[in-house]
């Protein structure tokens, strides 16, 4: 297995690192700020074709139809480019990890229902489980919410 320097150090002898920055510098001076926010050019290929990330619907269709109008932007900017094909891919805030809540600490009270709650189960690896589940549950809610939820 490569380590990551190992990688790094090739694809920098290889000018892959420093022609993607490059790439990446003329594509956001050669679009409009409001494309450059909502896109990431990822690569072009042999056969001179652009691939870029969208990351918003609206902004994949429309650029659709941009797309010979921002091809010869991008020739102006000295990026020789035959055609562009757009890929959608999540915006980039929901990539990074969810806002934490604030947990509830686990009381005795809550203990003892975990406890009588899994009681039943004979199984180690399912009892385990649900004992997990439950006190993931216990941090974000209730024990009258639990209660609520597990009339019959």
């Amino acid at each position: 297995m490569n380590r990551i320097t190992n990688i790094l150090n090739k694809n920098i002898a290889k000018g892959f690192i420093t022609d993607y920055l490059l790439l990446e510098k003329k594509w956001r001076l050669s679009v409009a700020k409001k494309i450059a926010d909502n896109t990431t050019p990822i690569k072009i290929n042999d056969k001179h074709v652009l691939t870029v990330l969208v990351h918003d619907n609206l902004w994949l269709h429309e650029l659709g139809y941009m797309k010979e109008e921002i091809i010869e932007m991008l020739r102006k900017s000295d990026i020789f480019i035959m055609d562009l094909k757009f890929k959608y891919s999540p915006p980039k805030e929901t990539l990074k990890e969810l806002p934490k809540y604030d947990e509830n600490p686990i009381t005795q009270e809550i203990e003892n229902e975990i406890y009588y709650s899994t009681l039943k189960f004979k199984s180690e690896p399912f009892y385990n489980e649900l004992n997990s589940a439950l006190r993931k549950y216990f941090t974000r809610y209730t024990l009258t919410d639990y209660r609520s939820r597990n009339k019959l």
